[in-house]
């Protein structure tokens, strides 16, 4: 799955109302993707029928869930729900998780010229590697064959054509992506499996970030139990890619709730298109809202078709599930590539998987196991984000986004975002960050206004953000539902990290003529706030 969101560890405060409202048949939770939010061995060869055994501890009033989060890991969020008894047993196994993490970045990332990955990328003959690096690479070369060529792991030249293109505001030509999807279509590289070597085939440099993040996420998971098999749930969240096993603590076998982002409506504090249940198993998603090219004003799909060399256009978002995190993440970046036809018929051959397409004129396909997985027949709900159609003078389809990047130091503050009328009286909680009620309370202003609340879901894949920056929409609707008068209203942010600084922000939007746009500047728990009113915009 190429870089999610995966969607906020905690859904905002307003998605709980919703689903109230829509009385959907939600499990109570004590909360890819969030683990208490608001709203993160060898993995199984591909139809395998081999998954990791549920966990297995006896579950009683002593179990509890322990939630983690990271805005900086593998370039973007990460959350961690551990079910066990106690805080000393949960860190053993969020110790567990980054240890395997950071092992297997060191391998496989990209970014970093010292991995063992980018030394294979810079040799000339055969290189010995390590059995990780052996096995993404022999996936890669599966997936590309199994797929005809809509996956390929050898993607950086053409992303980075793409990448100058958008900054000289110029379309590649046609010519140079022509040639280019011819080399693509080339072997990539010659595994020696005995040797246990790898020699490059021509001059691409090998680049699995498309299934590595899923390979790390099922490797993480993996140690986490293999360190402590007394676990009682898990449920690992990287950027949208998520590995659930065991169960959540409000009853014993109970499956864990996984929402999945519409890539239409995407932001953070936008209700998921779909509910799953899911047990023992792993999710993601790929899509073209959360990273993109813009060249010209358009927005052109970061997914690009190694056939073609063009961005994906059709779909404009999957979600596959499978047995393996690595081989739902190729999945995912698959069905977004193929038409909607073939990529069924390609996930009707993986044992134990399933999917959802959304095209870009908002047609979905399904699988024909998907139901089985979902909690409701058909999606949710979606959030009116169309503007409050009633009240009097709201300019009509207005919406006001707001969009946030957190810094990366420390641990991830506790953040709330509302909204006020000209009056300071509460109008709407977009969203809430957090769930241990003793720091909840240190988000004093909002703490006063509204108290705590609890969310249902526990995770929502997504496609993968950017590490710190979220997206958060307003409708022009109360907190009930009723859509507001239009005039200036106060965007309010409120962020206090655990026993350390709390900071405030704020700024006043005109919600009349639009469109307007104001940017709040940042502090050391958010490094800015952009806020703007206006027509309602669908990326695809």
């Amino acid at each position: 799955m190429h870089p999610s969101v995966s969607r906020r560890t905690f859904l905002s405060q307003t998605l709980k109302a919703t689903l109230a409202a829509a009385a959907l048949p939600v499990a109570v939770a004590a909360e890819s993707s969030r683990t208490g939010r608001q709203a993160d061995g060898t993995p199984p060869a591909e139809g395998s029928e081999k998954t990791p055994p549920s966990a297995p501890a006896a579950r009683g009033a002593t179990m509890a869930e322990f939630e983690f989060h990271n805005d900086n890991t593998l370039g973007t969020s990460m959350d961690l729900t551990v079910v066990c008894r106690g805080k000393t047993q949960s860190k053993a196994a969020q110790k567990a998780v980054m240890d395997e993490i950071e092992r297997l970045r060191k391998i496989l990332s990209t970014r970093d010229p010292e991995s063992e990955i980018s030394r294979l990328a810079a040799a000339t003959g055969p290189v010995k590697c390590s059995p990780e690096l052996l096995e993404v690479l022999e996936a890669c070369q599966s997936w590309q064959t199994r797929s005809a060529g809509a996956f390929n792991a050898q993607l950086g030249d053409l992303l980075d054509l793409w990448t100058e293109a958008a900054k000289a505001n110029e379309v590649p030509e046609p010519a140079a992506l022509a040639a280019l999807a011819r080399r693509l279509a080339t072997p990539m590289w010659k595994i020696d499996k005995a040797a246990g070597t790898v020699e490059r085939i021509g001059d691409f440099k090998p680049n699995g970030d498309a299934l590595a993040k899923g390979y790390i996420v099922e490797k993480a998971a993996a140690a986490a139990m293999a360190k402590d098999p007394t676990l009682a749930g898990l449920l690992l969240d990287i950027g949208g890619d998520i590995r659930v096993i065991g169960s959540a603590v409000e009853a014993a076998g109970a499956p864990w709730l996984i929402g999945v982002a519409g890539p239409k409506e995407s932001q953070d504090n936008a209700l998921p298109i779909a509910q799953l249940k899911l047990r023992d198993a792993t999710v993601a998603t790929s899509g073209n809202y959360a990273r993109y090219f813009v060249i010209g004003g358009k927005l052109y799909s970061h997914i690009l078709d190694p056939r073609t060399g063009r961005p994906v256009e059709d779909v404009a978002g999957a979600t596959a599930v499978a047995p393996d995190a690595a081989t739902a993440d190729a999945l995912a970046t698959i069905l977004c590539v193929l038409p909607p036809a073939e990529g069924l018929r390609l996930a009707a051959t993986v044992k134990g998987a399933e999917c959802f397409i959304v095209c870009a004129d908002g047609k979905t396909h399904a699988s024909p196991g998907w139901k089985t997985l979902a909690v409701t027949e058909g999606p949710l709900p979606t959030p009116a984000f169309v503007a409050a159609n009633g009240a009097e003078g709201w300019p009509a389809g207005h919406t006001v986004n707001v969009t946030l990047e957190l810094a990366l130091k420390g641990k991830r503050p506790y953040v709330a975002v509302w909204v006020e009328d000209a009056a300071g009286a509460p109008v709407r909680t977009l969203t809430v960050w957090g769930t241990k009620s003793k720091y909840q309370k240190d988000l004093q202003t909002w703490w006063s206004l509204y108290k705590a609340r609890h969310d249902v879901i526990k995770a929502v894949s997504r496609a993968t953000r950017r590490a710190g920056l979220y997206e958060l929409a307003w409708d022009g609707r109360d907190d009930n539902g009723r859509p507001v008068k239009p005039g200036p209203y106060t965007i309010r942010v409120e962020a206090v990290q655990e026993d350390g600084p709390r900071k405030k922000l704020s700024g006043v939007i005109a919600c009349d003529k639009g469109p307007a746009t104001v940017d709040i500047p940042g502090t050391t728990l958010v490094k800015g706030v952009s806020i703007v009113f206006g027509p309602a915009t669908a990326k695809q």
